[in-house]
């Protein structure tokens, strides 16, 4: 039995087209995060690496001295994407959480766009990852005013 290779990379009735823009769409999604996470400076202070971006500045933080559940994403993804694991650890937990995910992300989509192979067949749609991902987020936050709290950086004054 010969394999026809033709009959692999592109299944019959053309199923693996939209299998292959899907995985474009994810890999460059993906990749435009982690460019734009790369194009950025991190904060050595783990916040503030959004306004590079023309955003404005948190203003639960400047009116609280508290870092809000958000604050220190951007910094710490953009940390991540330069290699510096203490400052995306630190400026907030899930942002190397997300970093782990976009590269994931931009990987199997790439290969899924190549191949038209279902990479994310596991991956169904549901309230539970928006759930777990609400939780990630808040666990860091917590993690993230704990130790400020615990070394004395918080409250900013």
């Amino acid at each position: 039995m010969q394999l026809d290779m033709a009959q692999v990379a592109f299944p019959p009735g053309g199923r693996s087209l939209p299998l292959r823009l899907q995985g474009l769409a994810v890999a460059t999604a993906c990749g435009a995060l982690l460019a734009a996470a790369w194009s950025l400076s991190p904060q050595a202070g783990g916040t503030g690496t959004h306004v590079q971006m023309g955003l404005p500045g948190c203003s639960f933080l400047a009116r609280t001295g508290y870092p809000c559940p958000s604050c220190g994403l951007t910094t710490s993804v953009s940390a991540a994407a330069h290699g510096q694991w203490d400052l995306s650890l630190s400026a907030q937990p899930f942002g190397l959480v997300l970093f782990v995910a976009a590269v994931g992300g931009a990987l199997l989509g790439a290969a899924q766009a190549v191949t038209g192979r279902a990479m994310f067949r596991r991956l169904k749609p549901s309230w539970r990852w928006v759930w777990t991902g609400g939780l990630a987020m808040f666990t860091g936050w917590g993690v993230k005013l704990a130790a400020g709290l615990a070394d004395g950086s918080l409250p900013l004054r």
